[in-house]
């Protein structure tokens, strides 16, 4: 596994303020953890316009942290059909960390990825 360097450490830096600068405070993003009624956690995977957001409940998968900031879910969505309207979620003001991953200096190549934590929003889903 790759480690994170100083020239990493920038592009983290510089995508997450990109990511910050474009999240809205009523609308959650992908990548943003969901507090559910039941106590537990997860992620937002996908945000479908016009029928809802789509959970992931593994762990495991990552999520891409693309150049303009925006976090992509690299997983299977098929263990989770179900979607939730956007009026359920409530913004709450804690952070916690999640896992991102992006390619090593910017590098497109296979078995290039780097990783890394970082803060992100705490969202809680209503029944």
């Amino acid at each position: 596994m790759l480690k994170l360097d100083a020239q990493d450490q920038k592009i983290l830096e510089d995508r997450m303020a990109r990511r910050e600068a474009a999240l809205h405070p009523e609308v959650p993003a992908v990548g943003d953890w969901v507090r559910l009624p039941d106590g537990g956690m997860t992620r937002v995977a996908e945000i479908w316009q016009e029928i809802g957001i789509q959970l992931s409940w593994s762990m495991t998968s990552g999520f891409y942290l693309a150049e303009f900031g925006n976090l992509n879910y690299s997983g299977t969505l098929l263990n989770n059909p179900s979607m939730h309207k956007l009026e359920k979620f409530s913004l709450t003001e804690e952070t916690r960390t999640g896992h991102v991953w992006f390619f090593h200096h910017d590098r497109h190549v296979a078995g290039n990825a780097v990783q890394a934590f970082v803060n992100l929003r705490v969202w809680n889903l209503e029944n």
